[in-house]
C-alpha cells in the first residue's frame, strides 16, 4: 500500500515537472515589458542599446565578463537571457 502511494506521488511530481518544462520561456522583450511596464517599442530600443554596447565591447577586444556585466547592469537581469542578445548581434 505504501509503495503504491509513493509511486503515485512520484508520478504526480514528474507530471508537475513536465508541465513546468513545457511552459514557453518568456523572451527578453516579454520580460522587460511585463516587469518594467515598457511598451514594445521601448523594450526593443532598450535591447538594441544593450546590443550596441556589447558589440562595442566585443569589437574592442572585451570578453565574456565585460559582456555579461554590461548585460546584467543595463537590464537588471541575470545572464539567463544573454544568449538572445548574443545570437542576434551580427
Amino acid at each position: 500500500m505504501r509503495e503504491r502511494e509513493g509511486e503515485r506521488e512520484e508520478r504526480k511530481r514528474r507530471g508537475r515537472k513536465e508541465k513546468r518544462m513545457e511552459r514557453k520561456r518568456e523572451s527578453l522583450k516579454e520580460v522587460l515589458m511585463r516587469r518594467d511596464g515598457l511598451r514594445e517599442d521601448e523594450a526593443n530600443q532598450l535591447i538594441e542599446d544593450v546590443k550596441e554596447n556589447i558589440r562595442d565591447i566585443l569589437e574592442s577586444g572585451g570578453g565574456c565578463e565585460e559582456t555579461e556585466e554590461i548585460f546584467c547592469s543595463s537590464l537588471s537581469l541575470e545572464p539567463d537571457y544573454l544568449d538572445e542578445v548574443l545570437f542576434d548581434l551580427y
